[in-house]
């Protein structure tokens, strides 16, 4: 009986290896995808100053740019049948904060005449930037994660051990007041050091 609480035990608490697969793996391709797609936004933003710098007309740009990198299709046939770009340009960021910021500086050049191509550049470099730092961040923050995983899972290593040695320390816990009251602190507050890391982490990522 004592060793099938130790089983149990062992298989409702997550590994290390079983909680990157579930957790981390899960993010792994939603984070690819996010990178892919900043990646193309940055590619369509810099060819986009090359075609303005070279003196291509707005729709012929708009139009060679989005069959390139499969970004802008909107403002490419707003600028076909002479719409509003900007508007059509926030409609296609879905979040990307590069194409909301591009339309945001179309719409100022065209209130104020001023250049368009350095003010795209300098975005797309800022942009390159922060997608840069915020990779770099996710390995960086791997290790804690890690650590927090492994952690949760060592209280029930030290149990199994124990008993490896000759001791009952799960009889103990389910049959007795001292501890239950044990073993409930123990789980709540294993819980509540994963939580309070993963928090940490979150909030570090949450702050770029």
């Amino acid at each position: 009986m004592t060793w099938w609480w130790v089983g149990a035990a062992l298989v409702l608490v997550p590994s290390p290896r079983a909680a990157t697969r579930g957790g981390a793996g899960r993010r792994l391709p939603h984070r690819i995808g996010r990178a892919a797609t900043a990646d193309a936004t940055i590619a369509w933003t810099l060819a986009l100053v090359g075609e303005l710098r070279a003196g291509a007309d707005v729709q012929g740009a708009l139009s060679r740019c989005s069959s390139l990198h499969g970004v802008g299709g909107r403002a490419a046939r707003a600028a076909r049948i002479g719409g509003d770009i900007p508007a059509a340009l926030r409609q296609d960021a879905h979040g990307s904060a590069l194409l909301a910021s591009v339309a945001a500086a179309w719409t100022l050049a065209g209130q104020s005449g001023s250049g368009l191509a350095d003010v795209l550049e300098n975005l797309a470099d800022g942009y390159r930037r922060s997608v840069a730092v915020k990779a770099a961040l996710a390995v960086e923050m791997a290790g804690p994660r890690a650590t927090a995983r492994l952690m949760s899972l060592l209280p029930a290593v030290g149990v199994g051990l124990a008993m490896l040695l000759g001791a009952d320390p799960v009889r103990w816990f389910v049959s007795s007041v001292p501890g239950l009251l044990c073993l409930t602190a123990g789980v709540l507050l294993n819980v509540a050091g994963y939580s309070w890391i993963g928090g940490i982490v979150r909030g570090v990522e949450a702050d770029l």
